[in-house]
């Protein structure tokens, strides 16, 4: 029994009720804000738990974690249960509704800030899949330009290839022409060494130039073409490494990767939670005025009375004093101190001063 009390006055503090109040009330109204004051803290429960998976994907210390997170519940703790103890009902729905709107629009940000981490913890392996696809499509982008620019490296080779095998191929037919003439085969059909075969000598001894000249030509293209492409793999490996230690896997990116996603369970679980944080303010606000609301009601006027009261009675005292510190008409200070009405002239100006300053604090 006693430790459904504790928990009983624990419920009533979350709600922020006054348990001298509803000791006054029927069991139907501790019922209420008990129901109330657990609302308020399950979703201060919720908020620890979304702000700790969230900040524990942004520090991965749980050292770190564990304060912030408590101090980011202590902080949803308080705006709710101010939420839920400030609402008066008024006996007028219109006006309570608007003096709930901008309790349930507090509610709804807060439930939109407390779903998201508790999301990103639910479709953890969604996210996971999404970012894995984004860092696969980053590195096939980074792969692609560089199998275009290899591309680019191998038409370079391949045409100087081609020139050398054209030149070679030239060289060779020139000598085919010059054996066949010098032994009579071809061409004139005179064997020997006629003036026809001088001419298909010399042809062939400069395409054989031509083509000692275009291997050269070969040799070194070739050579900066493996040079290019060495540097290339140097850089795409150079590259590849970057983008896999600046590919961020971080809350903003895992953010971005749930609204890429888009399921309706995603917005079903920021549905539930703003219900959540919005049903104390709800129950307040479509429930009946209770025996709670009338006794805080009377205390709050009985307050405001004795307030007026002693304003009341404060300005009859300072407007006695003040008609006693008219008559006296002292000529001089010492007729001052010695006029029956130096006592009533020094209280007249101590109660002023104690006046000015209450009503400078309030």
């Amino acid at each position: 029994m006693q430790k459904q009390d504790n928990i009983t006055r624990l419920l009533i503090f979350c709600a922020g009720s006054s348990p001298e109040l509803l000791r006054q009330c029927p069991a139907s109204e501790w019922i209420k804000h008990t129901g109330i004051g657990m609302t308020v803290l399950i979703t201060s429960i919720l908020a620890l738990a979304s702000s700790s998976m969230a900040l524990y994907s942004v520090f991965g210390s749980l050292w770190v974690t564990l304060p912030f997170s408590l101090l980011w519940a202590v902080l949803i703790f308080n705006i709710d249960r101010y939420i839920v103890s400030s609402f008066r009902k008024k006996g007028n729905p219109r006006k309570e509704f608007l003096q709930a709107l901008p309790r349930l629009l507090l509610a709804m940000s807060i439930a939109i800030v407390v779903a998201k981490p508790l999301e990103m913890e639910i479709f953890r392996s969604e996210i996971h899949q999404v970012l894995g696809e984004w860092r696969a499509a980053k590195l096939e982008s980074l792969e692609m330009t560089y199998v275009l620019r290899a591309r680019s490296l191998d038409a370079k080779a391949l045409n100087a290839r081609s020139l050398l095998d054209a030149s070679g191929k030239r060289r060779d037919r020139y000598y085919q022409e010059y054996a066949c003439e010098c032994d009579g085969t071809c061409g004139t059909g005179l064997r020997g060494r006629g003036t026809e075969c001088h001419a298909k000598q010399l042809r062939y001894e400069s395409s054989e130039q031509e083509y000692a000249l275009e291997k050269e030509r070969y040799e070194a293209a070739t050579a900066a073409v493996d040079q290019e492409r060495s540097s290339l793999y140097l850089q795409r490996s150079a590259d590849r490494q970057k983008v896999e230690e600046e590919f961020s896997s971080g809350f903003l990116a895992r953010l971005n990767a749930l609204h890429s996603i888009g399921t309706l369970a995603s917005y079903a679980i920021t549905l539930l939670l703003l219900m959540v944080e919005a049903s104390p303010v709800m129950a307040k606000l479509l429930g009946s005025e209770g025996p709670y609301d009338n006794l805080v009601r009377m205390s709050e006027n009985e307050y405001r009375h004795r307030y007026m009261r002693s304003v009341y009675k404060q300005n009859l005292d300072l407007q006695s004093l003040y008609n006693a510190s008219k008559r006296m008409a002292p000529s001089s200070l010492e007729s001052t101190a010695e006029s029956p009405y130096a006592d009533s002239h020094l209280k007249y100006a101590e109660l002023r001063r104690k006046l000015r300053t209450r009503l400078k604090n309030k």
